[in-house]
């Protein structure tokens, strides 16, 4: 469990940077940190199935970290 906890706090760009991708393509970069994180998390005895939801879990965590949900939020 504490496992699976540590990745939700998954930062993509982060990871993009620690793995030589400059941002410099994006979206496209952040695609292939997620790629990386998903190897990652299969190499350490996670389920494909199980990694894409893990990926999904972190993505909606710093959605819902990040974004302004409502109007009132901007007040």
């Amino acid at each position: 469990m504490t496992a699976t906890l540590s990745q939700i706090a998954m930062d993509f760009e982060q990871i993009a940077k620690a793995n030589g991708l400059l941002l410099e393509n994006g979206a496209a970069d952040i695609e292939a940190a997620k790629k990386l994180m998903r190897s990652s998390l299969i190499a350490e005895g996670y389920s494909d199935e199980e990694a894409d939801q893990i990926i999904n879990l972190a993505e909606t965590a710093t959605d819902a970290a990040t974004k302004v949900k409502t109007l009132t939020q901007l007040f």
